[in-house]
């Protein structure tokens, strides 16, 4: 009968129009997640640029500490040949102050 169609057709009215505005609110919520997306995607590459940079620092400040290491082990090199020259000139001297003693209290 024709009541009975247009009753289903007002059925359909609704659920299309429900229907509708379901997309749209799935289109308002993809939209949303688009902008957060797009939100995190910047900030995770500026997060990634602050630690490039900070790395970048980190080991600029271990090269400078290794440089320093290798300046202070130079330096302690340096020191241990010196103090052995010393010792072999003392070494070397040590007998010729016991024959100038000995000269000396031979002349006395």
């Amino acid at each position: 009968s024709l009541s009975e169609q247009m009753e289903k057709v007002r059925s359909l009215e609704v659920e299309l129009y429900t229907q509708a505005s379901s997309l749209g609110e799935m289109n308002t919520a993809m939209e949303m997640l688009k902008l957060e997306k797009s939100h995190l995607s910047k900030q995770l590459e500026r997060k990634t640029i602050e630690c490039d940079e900070l790395a970048k620092s980190h080991l600029s400040k271990l090269n400078q500490i290794k440089e320093k290491e290798d300046e202070m082990l130079t330096q302690q090199e340096e020191i241990h040949s010196l103090k052995r020259r010393l010792q072999e000139q003392d070494t070397k001297q040590r007998p010729l102050v016991g024959e100038n003693e000995f000269l000396q209290q031979r002349l006395a």
